[in-house]
């Protein structure tokens, strides 16, 4: 992978790994009130449901895109919880198990930031 795992901190590194691990698939152009939600869906009944970004809406300025199916599978949940990239699902159970209490224990390093949204079109 060409992104560390600790070096993702935001969605922009997060997309960048995941299309690094081949789990990201690109759609340009679809229509926001019928094809998005309908793209998606469709991705999450297939049996490896990738991620799906949505680019270039119609309608919307460049630059406002809609992620969909970023969990949908225990690789990319591993990428996110920053568990690694090569679990099944048994796996990223067992790595779990002992995971809450640590980021409990450690919530204090992690303050939260505010950041000032960007309206559409």
């Amino acid at each position: 992978m060409g992104i560390a795992l600790e070096d993702v901190r935001d969605l922009r590194t997060w997309l960048a790994a995941v299309g690094d691990i081949g789990e990201l698939h690109v759609l340009t152009g679809a229509d926001w009130d019928l094809e998005i939600g309908a793209a998606s869906e469709v991705n999450y009944r297939r049996p490896a449901p990738m991620a799906l970004l949505f680019d270039e809406i119609d309608g919307y300025r460049p630059g406002l895109r809609v992620p969909s199916g970023s969990m949908s599978n225990a690789r990319r949940l591993g990428l996110t919880l920053r568990l690694g990239t090569d679990l099944d699902d048994r796996a990223l159970v067992q790595a779990l198990r002992s995971r809450p209490a640590e980021w409990i224990a450690n919530a204090d390093k992690f303050p939260a930031r505010t950041r000032r949204c960007h309206r559409g079109s």
